[in-house]
């Protein structure tokens, strides 16, 4: 559960860059937005990770499945947060060394 949550953490920080932009909010889970373009860029991760090809079609089929990860995701760091779980930068490492 805690590399988990270390490698939502990571995934999760991604977002911020777009944090400034105004832009459109797909969805709100306990006050957070989740906003067009946290979408987009994990939808092009998706895509890209999974070597998919980067077309209508398939955006359109994964679109609601990567909302729900977001969602999901969104969930699982705030619980981290209420339950004041901390992480250590070796399970950081650790949650890298999984994804590379």
């Amino acid at each position: 559960l805690r590399l988990l949550i270390a490698v939502i953490a990571l995934l999760s920080l991604m977002p911020l860059a777009h944090a400034a932009r105004s832009e459109g909010i797909v969805a709100v889970v306990n006050d957070v937005p989740i906003t067009a373009s946290d979408l987009s860029d994990r939808m092009k991760l998706m895509i890209v990770s999974s070597g998919l090809p980067n077309t209508p079609e398939i955006q359109d089929k994964l679109k609601n499945q990567i909302l729900n990860m977001l969602v999901e995701e969104t969930l699982q760091w705030q619980e981290a947060i209420k339950s004041n779980l901390t992480i250590t930068p070796e399970e950081i490492e650790g949650g890298f060394a999984t994804i590379a």
